[in-house]
């Protein structure tokens, strides 16, 4: 395999083949793992190689598979380490779709040693730096994490090296249809913000003093300042006088309002924000809303509301 060394794999003769392998219909089968070792400093993959007979005609056939294919639908490369309790270097570098000139997205092979891992597969993330992967911080890395969440899909939050920051990923596992021994990972933004406002507009996260400027038209990833802080945020126009709006919560699906003023003309807008699932569609870099989908991501879609009705409005008609 292309960016590994050879391996070699024995077939037995038909006597012996079928004296080992187990019978099953009218194909006799035997498997067993290979292990490829890298031409570059990433760790080994180990192969599943189902070989199988036919009774009848003797045909044989080789069936190859791995436990986990990893897709990367975040705007970087992703490092994932097996090595859960120490530090040691990664076992996968995993490019972002992002960034290769394919329309049909490749996946990255992943299986860890299988004599180490009896059942769960644990493993953490970190953003692939390689200028600095030499001598990577320890709290560049996510906390330890299944690699097939019980529930289907969960949250893991990757730090930015030696920053308070970072970027909440969604990680979910499928079971993929042209074979059930292999599970499909994504890895994938857990929040996605789009402006659809007919002005440039600023986000941030509520305590922090770290604003990010969001186009008209466009969406981001949204990347938290401050882990150690609720995960709300507040938005304004991007031009002078603007204050910030109140806060939302951009894990609550559902649609709110938010009100910006200007101190320097007195203008108030109200503005939309709905929080709902997204598809993404990684090719054509389109995202898509969904109310009732399962991607692990939250579409927060900003709009600008023009009919003028505010859900609360405080007259203090007394004299203190």
């Amino acid at each position: 395999m292309h960016g590994f060394k050879p391996s070699t794999l024995k077939y037995l003769r038909a006597e012996s083949f079928s004296e080992k392998a187990k019978f099953s219909g009218t194909k006799f089968s035997i498997s067993e793992i290979i292990k490829f070792d890298p031409d570059s400093s990433d760790g080994p993959l180990y192969v599943t190689m189902e070989k199988v007979m036919d009774a009848v005609s003797g045909a044989r056939e080789i069936l190859i598979s791995v436990p986990f294919l990893l897709y990367n639908c975040t705007g970087f490369s992703l490092a994932l380490s097996t090595s859960v309790n120490e530090m040691k270097e990664h076992n996968c570098v995993i490019p972002s779709c992002y960034n290769l000139d394919e329309l049909n997205v490749n996946a990255c092979l992943f299986s860890p040693d299988p004599h180490l891992y009896s059942g769960e597969v644990m493993v953490k993330l970190s953003r692939y730096l390689p200028s600095v992967m030499e001598n990577f911080p320890k709290l560049s890395w996510s906390t330890p994490f299944s690699l097939v969440p019980s529930t289907g899909s969960t949250s893991v939050l990757v730090p930015q090296p030696s920053i308070a920051s970072g970027y909440v990923l969604s990680v979910s596992a499928t079971t993929a249809s042209f074979s059930g021994r292999t599970k499909m990972i994504t890895f994938q933004p857990r929040y996605v913000i789009a402006n659809a406002c007919s002005k440039n507009l600023c986000y941030k996260q509520k305590g922090t003093d770290f604003p990010f400027v969001l186009g008209a038209g466009k969406h981001s990833h949204i990347r938290w300042m401050d882990t150690t802080r609720e995960l709300l945020l507040s938005v304004r126009f991007d031009e002078p006088g603007w204050e910030w709006s109140g806060c939302f919560l951009p894990e609550q699906l559902g649609d709110t309002q938010v009100k910006a003023r200007n101190y320097l003309t007195t203008a108030l807008s109200m503005m939309c924000v709905e929080v709902r699932s997204a598809d993404i569609s990684v090719g054509e870099e389109k995202i898509v809303g969904s109310t009732s989908g399962n991607s692990g991501t939250n579409l927060i879609l900003l709009s600008d509301d023009e009919t003028g009705f505010m859900p609360y409005r405080i007259d203090n008609n007394s004299r203190e």
